[in-house]
């Protein structure tokens, strides 16, 4: 069948369309005439987007889901007598979203205490560069392409003091976002005070034998327990007891040395004898055997005994022959 002379379909140019990355709702509407529709396909970048029969209506394309940045949307519509007209509209997909970041809490640190540094957590879909400001001052800048990524500042080597940072990131469309946090610098040049708890004798096998210390401390940090230069205990310290169970250790003798940490580095160390005694008491030690000692004296005192014999019966045999 002949659908008469090949006149290509008529079709508007909509303008270049932008809308912010991950909206919904966006869409390209053309307004097509001819006496004869067929059908019609949309491509967007040179890939296949969506296509559907054309019957006089109005043709509305969504494009929502592209991602960001420029995208070339192509038409093409066909009559009955593969008459095709096409039309290009452009669309940008722009990002409208700040960038999200993690918030440290202010820091205490010391003088001369190395490994401190300010960590920041920051993600976004379209990074693109950081500032960090120290009191005001621009310290650091940078670029970042992953997202999400840590970004770390050292904070060593500073002087007693407070100082206030402040990190602003920003995406590639310019949207940011900041965060302050405040360090404080401190001198701490005072060792933790620990008592020293009584040395301990107890029963091999009964239960409920600990060493307590109490040590007290502005900063306290941590503690390290060693008994014969193995360490049996660590731990987080707030300043307040810290207890050691002997349960379970068998007979024999033990010193437990414990030293208590504050953040500032400054420490304190204190000793305690543990005796574990078996059930019934030590075993006697057995008796050292004398008999040879003995045979060997019985013997020098009779060896001494013949030479006195021999040595006065020459003397008297001397004596009478004068």
């Amino acid at each position: 069948m002949s659908y008469g002379a090949p006149t290509e379909p008529m079709l508007n140019e909509p303008k270049g369309k932008a809308y912010a990355e991950f909206s919904e709702g966006n869409e390209i509407v053309w307004i097509v005439a001819d006496d004869n529709p067929r059908d019609w396909e949309v491509c967007i970048d040179g890939e296949f987007w969506s296509s559907d029969a054309w019957n006089f209506e109005t043709i509305v394309v969504n494009i929502d889901g592209l991602p960001y940045g420029l995208h070339t949307v192509v038409i093409t519509v066909w009559d009955l007598s593969n008459n095709d007209v096409s039309d290009t509209v452009l669309v940008t997909v722009f990002d409208d979203i700040d960038p999200v970041m993690n918030s440290p809490h202010d820091m205490y640190i010391f003088v001369g205490i190395s490994g401190n540094e300010l960590a920041w957590i920051i993600s976004d879909q379209n990074p693109d560069n950081y500032e960090l400001y120290q009191d005001d001052v621009l310290v650091a800048s940078g670029s970042w392409a992953s997202s999400p990524w840590t970004y770390r500042y050292s904070i060593n080597g500073f002087a007693e003091g407070t100082y206030v940072f402040m990190l602003t990131i920003y995406d590639i469309d310019g949207n940011s976002v900041s965060d302050y946090v405040t360090v404080y610098v401190q001198t701490d040049d005072i060792d933790p005070i620990i008592n020293h708890p009584g040395d301990i004798n107890m029963t091999v096998g009964t239960i409920g034998n600990y060493i307590v210390w109490t040590a007290t401390d502005t900063f306290p940090s941590h503690y390290a327990i060693v008994e014969n230069a193995t360490v049996v205990g660590t731990g987080n310290w707030g300043g307040t007891t810290i207890s050691l169970s002997l349960d379970n250790l068998p007979a024999g003798h033990y010193t437990f040395t414990i030293t208590v940490y504050d953040s500032g580095g400054n420490t304190a160390t204190d000793s305690v004898n543990v005796s574990v005694i078996p059930v019934g008491g030590w075993p006697a030690l057995p008796l050292p055997d004398y008999t040879l000692a003995i045979i060997a004296v019985i013997g020098a005192a009779g060896a001494v005994a013949v030479v006195v014999i021999v040595v006065y019966t020459l003397r008297k045999k001397k004596a009478g022959a004068a």
